[in-house]
């Protein structure tokens, strides 16, 4: 479950740095459409709470929002590598470890 809530940070993570258009440019080509930002903002604030929520459900509301923030800023540090030293992977790591996050939860 947990490895479920850092694949959305990381999903979300990854929705909110592909709005911008710096790293859209850098990681995809070209600007992004506003379709495509609203879409990728979207996706963002819909994977932040949902993470938050299994959080929550799996340790309670004092350690569950402490995890997730740790949980956020893992996400955020990765993120943060992956642009900076192989852009590339940025379009693949998000969907890769939410399926490895979902098949987990469901096992």
């Amino acid at each position: 479950m947990m490895l479920l809530a850092l694949a959305l940070n990381l999903f979300g993570m990854g929705c909110l740095s592909l709005a911008m258009k710096r790293h859209h440019r850098q990681v995809l080509g070209g600007e992004p459409a506003r379709r495509r930002v609203l879409l990728l903002r979207l996706g963002a604030l819909l994977a932040l709470p949902v993470a938050l929520g299994l959080c929550l459900f799996a340790l309670g509301t004092e350690q569950g929002i402490l995890y997730w923030l740790c949980l956020l800023m893992l996400a955020a540090l990765a993120q943060g590598l992956l642009l900076a030293f192989r852009p590339n992977l940025v379009r693949y790591a998000a969907p890769l470890l939410l399926l490895a996050g979902v098949a987990g939860a469901l096992l």
